[in-house]
């Protein structure tokens, strides 16, 4: 049930797409994103975030838009927790005119159960 409800609201985010956290990491490398966006609250992203994350809390998101606004070509990959206010901020942004939107699928949650670089 969770996984029909999951994949129907992830068809619902025009110019968004799921990645991994392995492709995640293999695009950052790369260059193939440019900014990445860490939508959880204070507290989660000082006990830990991927290395070079911008925080903007989803809460805070909105009144952010002028920090963001020569953004909107870029390729930006969202995190949170698990990956629903990810989806939100996607959903927002998309609204927003940027095209190019990642939203890391599972979230940090997904991306430290693999093992990959952390900090705090």
């Amino acid at each position: 049930m969770f996984n029909v409800l999951s994949s129907l609201f992830h068809a619902n985010i025009e110019g968004a797409e799921f990645v991994t956290p392995d492709a995640a990491k293999e695009a950052m490398e790369s260059g193939a994103i440019q900014t990445l966006i860490d939508v959880r609250t204070p507290g989660e992203f000082q006990q830990a975030r991927i290395p070079g994350a911008i925080h903007i809390p989803l809460d805070k998101l909105a009144s952010k838009m002028d920090s963001l606004k020569n953004r909107r070509e870029e390729s930006i990959l969202l995190y949170c927790r698990t990956h629903n206010r990810s989806a939100m901020a996607a959903k927002y942004l998309s609204g927003e005119g940027f095209k190019n939107l990642k939203i890391l699928n599972g979230g940090i949650t997904s991306w430290a159960s693999q093992g990959l670089p952390l900090e705090n």
